[in-house]
Order: structure tokens, then C-alpha cells, then sequence
């Protein structure tokens, strides 16, 4: 008829709120007294008329007084002439007579009529892919009974509690069993399921008892031979919850050291009261905050498939890991959620507070109390490494740097278990190239590092949870900045083999070679410059294996003095003055003042060998960031485009490895080699200066 009625319950009556179709001539709002047609009895028209669910009763003479009002609205409805008993706003009663139309069209069902379909089917699919999946466990088949009984409670519930007035009393009765048979058999399985997953509590026959009671009380029931409806339809579905609930305790103590278990456990029980919490926080809790209303009982079944999700999430291990951890953050959710509801109805009740400053001081409270009392409860039941970013930085590198390879390996693995805590930890004979988790997070591989083989970590924190992603994203870090350490240290023990071969070189090729030569020489001053070159070496050297840098004036003086002697020796004349205004403190590491010896002294040999030269002049100049050393001398040149020869290209190649450059030009009767190297800017002290 196209009419929209709503009806309160405490006054008993009916109101038309909104007419269409046949039904848009009413006026609205106007207050239905009563229906009538040709050939049927009037029927006073109440509240109850309007009611779900026939749960609403609390005996028997009303649920069937019920049923039978329902007949007789449904056998009146059907007729081509309804006749509506009003009386408006203006308190004056009137009749109108409406043709309804033949059918109700699917457009006029209500979104909650779909959802019920909708959650029967998705429970009904859910059941049957992990039915498919694991079809020989006891559990999989136990879940498969609920879930088969799930459409058959849902979509009883969305044919009779979205009619639009009436049905027909014996096919509401029908619906009415059906439903309450559905909801009786998907209790059982809830029972059953504890009773076999995840530890065979029962003997497999022994299930049998649960359906025998609660079928038993169901047939009760629908006999009427219970005392009243409460005792025949809901006191069993409670008790079959709380005896799920029970199993469940006796299956956490049983479990104890089962990590895989437990987290299945937790998944279950957090589906359980997640639904449960849900459907009473909707259904009761709503209105105490702040006046909302209740969620229709149709969308209530949404929170049942979140269970059904979560069980079969539990059944098939899927990612426990993360699971796990997911089970303590709703729970905490809903915790504080109901910990705010109860606060809250508390403050109105006890203070007798209106509702929003009722609401306002209870998120205050919780918020003082309980998100401490939270993070305290995480950090006690989620375990996570006990190291932090310092002191596990400090511990890779005891690791890294320890002296030998299975020490290395050692403290790899003391590592790993102070920071996973693992039951069992052991090599792995396969090849692991990653970090990754097995066993539904019970395990936890790890690559080859610190001179290690691959290591499996099992039942994490003394077994008691499971490895999660954020231990896999710690096993990730710790391989990485292990491979970094490890990289580092390889670097850094090749630097230290470089050196040590490059002073071997020094010591064999120059003190060795100038020793060598003073142990030869018959003259006492060649043999006294001989040693002080060595000694000069000597020097150089240990500055190189202490770190300190050397004196930039210190190595041109030196440079300076060998010079001189060996061109007096030669007969050539050297014009080498010394500059007053060099800034004081350059300084030069032990590889650029070898390279700049090495390079004069070159320079200086080819000087005596070839350039048959009078004179040579050297300069000196040192700036912020680099030395300038010029030679030039009046020999006789060379052609640069006939080829350099060897000794040219060493000079070239030493002023590249010392980080600097060397410019060569020569002419008919000069030659100019200019050394520009890398200095440091840095002051030192007087204790420096001084000359072994």
C-alpha cells in the first residue's frame, strides 16, 4: 500500500509516517487504530504487529497470540479493498479505503533484506573453501556445520523481519523454528570446534553429546515443553556460547609452549568477542551514548561473519604471524571501547550526568588510565628484541670486528638469541639467500653472515608467540647492517694489508737499498749521507704507521738538503732560497710526502743523467690546499713529441696517485717540472716538529 509505519512499544501504537502509491492521498503523520476489508473482521492494529522477531515475547500465549495476529493482518491484506481506521493531528478519526497493489516489488526490500542474504551466503562460501581445503579435519568439519546452519538462521531472519506488515502465522512459525534451529546447530558446532581445535580434548565419539543436549533442548523448545521462550530459544544459545568460551580456556591451558596454538587461539577467541562485543554495543550499548539508536537486527548478522572470518582464518593458519599481533591490537580496541561504554553508563548512572559531559569525562578517564594500562599490557604480552638501536649497533660490531672467524660466528649466534630468545638454534644445510619466515611464523631463517652458516630460530621468546613481520623486518636489519660491518671491515683489513706491503716496499727499496750503499762506500761522508737519507726514511716511515701527518716545511727542508748534496756532487749549481712567508702548520700525509720525494728525486736524477745542465733553480710555495714545488734547469731539453721515456710517465703517474698533477715543458736549453700535491691546513703541535 506503500505506506511507512512506525510503532513504539510503550504506548502500543502505530504511526503512519509516510504514504506513496496507493497510499499517497493519507495524510501523514496520522496514527493507525485499524485495518479492515469486505468480508473480514476488523483488526485493532498495535505495536507489536510491528515487531522483528518473534524473541520479543516472553510466553508462549503472547508468541502465539502473536502468530495468529499475523494471520489474520495477512488474510486482509490480501483482499482487493483495505480499509484504514486514523485519526490525524487534529485528533479527529477517519476511514480511507486503499487498493493494494499484487506483489511487492524487489526495489521496495530493504538494504538490510540483501545484507542477511548476502552474510548466509559469504559463510555458507567461507565454510566450504576450508572444507575443500582441509576436508579430513575433525575441526574443518565441525566449522563446515556452522557453517551451513549460518544461512539458514540469516536468511530465515531477513524473509520475516523486513515483511512489510504481515505473514502468514504458520509460514512465520516455520521461519521462526527454522531460524532458532539454525542458530541452535551453529552453537553446537562452536562447542564442537573448541572441543577438537587445536588439541583433540574429546574422543571423537564423545562430540555426539553436544548436538544430543542442545538438539534435545531444541525439540523442547519448538514442543513447548519449556517454561517459556527465554528458557526454550535463548537460554541455550547463551549457554552454548559460554561453554564454547569455556573449552576455549581449557584449550589456552592446554597449549602452553604451542605458539602456533595459541595464536590460533587468540584469533578465535578475539572473533568470538569481537562479535559478541559488537552485537551488544549496537544492540544496548548505542543508546546510552548520547541517544543513538540501535542498529537494525538484520545488520547485527555482520558482526556473526566477522567470527565466521575469523575462525576460518584461525582453521587454515593463514599468516598467524601477523594474525597474532592483529589479535592483540582489536583486542585492545574493543577493550577500550568497552571500557568506555561502561565508564560511561557508570557516570550517568552513579552522577546522574547528562550525556555528553557523562561521555566527555569518561574518554578523559580512559584516556589517563587505560592507554597507559594498554601499553603496559603490550609490552608485557607482544615480546620484542630487548636491544636498542645503540646497544645493537655496538653488538654488531663486537660482532664484526672480533678477531677470528669463530669467534665471529659465535657471537653471531649469541646475538640472534639475545635478541629472539628462540627455544631451538641451529645451522640450516640448504641454501638461504634471505630472511624469511616458516612454519605459520614458528620459524625463522636467516642468510650466512658474520663467518656464520645459515641459522633456523624456532619458537620465539621461549615459545611463547610467534615470529611476526616485525621480527622479520629486525632479521632484515640485522643481515644488512651486518653485510655493511662485514664490508667495512673487509675495506678496512685490506687498507691494512696495502700499508703493510707499502712500507715493506720503503723498508726494501729505500732504507734497505741506502743502507745497503753506506755498507759499500769506502768514504766516511758518503757513507754519513747515506745513513741520514736512510734515517730521513726511517722517519717518514714511523710517521706513517703512528698516523701523524709531517710537517710540510720538515719534508722540503729534507728534500731541500738531499738536493743540494747530490747536485754539489755533480758539479751543477743550485739556487734553492727559502721563503719566510709560508704559512706555518701544513702538513702532509706520509703518502703524498713519499710520492713529492720520490718525485724530485726523480727529477733530479734525470737532471745529473741527461740535461747536462749548469744550474737549477727550485722554488716552493704552499698554499691552503695544495704545495707547488717548481725545478727548472739550463740543460739541454728534450723533444716531448719523440716520447717521454719512463721516468717521465713515473713522475706523472706518482703525482696522480698523491692526488695532485704534474705539468712537464721543455725547450732547446731549459726544462720546467712543476709538482702541484694536496696539503692539510692543520695545526700542530710543537712536539711535532720535532726530528728524529
Amino acid at each position: 500500500m506503500g505506506l511507512t509505519l512506525e510503532g513504539d512499544l510503550q504506548t502500543g501504537t502505530v504511526t503512519v509516517v509516510h504514504g506513496e502509491g496507493p497510499g499517497a492521498r493519507l495524510p501523514v503523520p496520522a496514527r493507525l487504530l485499524a485495518l479492515g476489508a469486505p468480508g473480514h473482521p476488523r483488526v485493532g492494529l498495535s505495536a507489536t504487529a510491528l515487531a522483528e522477531d518473534p524473541d520479543l515475547f516472553q510466553t508462549y500465549e503472547q508468541l502465539d497470540g502473536f502468530f495468529a495476529e499475523q494471520s489474520r493482518l495477512a488474510r486482509l491484506l490480501a483482499a482487493d479493498s483495505v480499509r484504514l481506521e486514523l485519526v490525524g493531528q487534529d485528533g479527529e478519526p477517519r476511514t480511507f479505503t486503499l487498493s493494494p497493489e499484487p506483489r511487492r516489488p524487489l526495489r521496495n526490500l530493504p538494504p538490510v533484506f540483501w545484507f542477511q542474504l548476502f552474510a548466509g551466503s559469504a559463510a555458507f562460501l567461507i565454510g566450504a573453501w576450508v572444507f575443500v581445503l582441509r576436508s579430513r579435519d575433525l575441526a574443518v568439519r565441525m566449522f563446515g556445520v556452522m557453517s551451513m546452519m549460518f544461512p539458514l538462521f540469516s536468511v530465515t531472519a531477513a524473509v520475516y523481519s523486513t515483511r512489510e506488515l504481515a505473514l502468514d502465522g504458520g509460514l512465520f512459525r516455520t521461519l521462526s523454528a527454522l531460524n532458532q534451529t539454525g542458530a541452535s546447530l551453529f552453537g553446537c558446532g562452536l562447542v564442537a570446534l573448541f572441543l577438537s581445535y587445536p588439541r583433540q580434548l574429546v574422543r571423537p565419539r564423545a562430540l555426539w553429546a553436544v548436538p544430543a543436549v542442545f538438539v534435545t533442548w531444541l525439540l523442547a523448545s519448538l514442543l513447548r515443553l519449556t517454561p517459556d521462550p527465554e528458557w526454550g530459544a535463548h537460554l541455550p544459545i547463551l549457554s552454548e556460547m559460554l561453554l564454547a568460551l569455556g573449552c576455549a580456556g581449557v584449550q589456552w591451558r592446554v597449549t602452553r609452549g604451542d605458539p602456533r596454538a595459541r595464536a590460533s587461539l587468540r584469533w578465535f577467541g578475539l572473533s568470538i568477542l569481537v562479535g559478541a562485543s559488537l552485537f551488544v554495543f549496537t544492540r544496548v550499548g548505542a543508546p546510552l551514548l548520547g541517544g543513538i539508536p540501535p542498529l537494525a537486527q538484520g545488520y547485527s548478522f555482520g558482526f556473526f561473519l566477522l567470527m565466521d572470518v575469523g575462525l576460518a582464518l584461525g582453521l587454515r593458519r593463514f599468516r598467524l604471524f601477523e594474525l597474532d599481533e592483529w589479535a592483540y591490537r582489536i583486542l585492545f580496541w574493543v577493550g577500550g571501547a568497552l571500557a568506555l561504554l561502561l565508564l560511561d553508563a557508570a557516570l550517568a548512572y552513579l552522577l546522574q550526568l547528562e550525556a555528553a559531559p557523562s561521555l566527555g569525562l569518561a574518554v578523559l578517564l580512559c584516556g589517563l588510565g587505560y592507554l597507559p594500562l594498554r601499553n603496559w599490557l603490550w609490552s608485557r604480552l607482544v615480546p620484542r628484541g630487548q636491544l636498542g638501536e645503540q646497544q645493537l649497533f655496538q653488538a654488531l660490531l663486537e660482532v664484526a670486528f672480533a678477531p677470528a672467524g669463530a669467534q665471529r660466528a659465535e657471537r653471531w649466534k649469541s646475538l640472534v638469541g639475545r635478541l629472539f630468545e628462540p627455544l631451538t638454534l641451529e645451522p640450516v644445510d640448504g641454501e638461504v639467500r634471505q630472511v624469511q619466515l616458516q612454519q605459520d611464523g614458528l620459524e625463522l631463517l636467516l642468510p650466512p653472515s658474520a663467518s656464520a652458516p645459515a641459522l633456523r630460530a624456532a619458537y620465539p621468546f621461549k615459545g611463547r608467540t610467534l615470529f611476526g613481520p616485525q621480527h622479520l623486518r629486525l632479521g632484515e636489519y640485522l643481515v644488512e647492517l651486518m653485510q655493511q660491518i662485514e664490508a667495512s671491515r673487509d675495506a678496512y683489513d685490506r687498507g691494512v694489508r696495502e700499508e703493510r706491503r707499502r712500507i715493506a716496499r720503503d723498508l726494501h727499496d729505500d732504507v734497505g737499498a741506502r743502507l745497503l750503499t753506506a755498507l759499500h762506500q769506502d768514504a766516511l761522508d758518503r757513507t754519513r749521507q747515506s745513513i741520514r737519507l736512510a734515517i730521513a726514511d726511517i722517519r717518514s716511515i714511523v710517521s706513517a704507521l703512528t698516523g701523524r701527518l709531517i710537517p710540510a716545511a720538515d719534508v722540503l727542508a729534507d728534500i731541500r738538503h738531499e738536493t743540494a748534496q747530490r747536485l754539489e756532487a755533480a758539479g751543477i749549481e743550485l739556487e734553492w732560497p727559502l721563503s719566510l712567508a709560508e704559512p706555518d702548520g701544513a702538513e702532509l700525509s706520509h703518502h703524498v710526502s713519499r710520492q713529492l720525494v720520490s718525485m724530485t728525486r726523480e727529477a733530479i736524477s734525470n737532471v745529473i743523467r741527461h740535461a747536462r745542465a749548469r744550474k737549477v733553480e727550485v722554488s716552493s710555495h704552499q698554499g691552503k690546499e695544495e704545495l707547488l714545488l717548481t725545478i727548472r734547469d739550463d740543460g739541454a731539453g728534450f723533444d716531448e713529441g719523440a716520447g717521454s721515456g719512463e721516468g717521465l710517465r713515473n713522475l706523472r703517474q706518482r703525482g696522480e696517485e698523491a692526488g695532485g698533477e704534474v705539468r712537464i715543458e721543455s725547450g732547446p736549453s731549459r726544462t720546467l717540472l712543476e709538482f702541484r700535491l694536496p696539503v692539510q691546513e692543520r695545526p700542530y703541535a710543537s712536539t711535532a716538529k720535532g726530528r728524529a
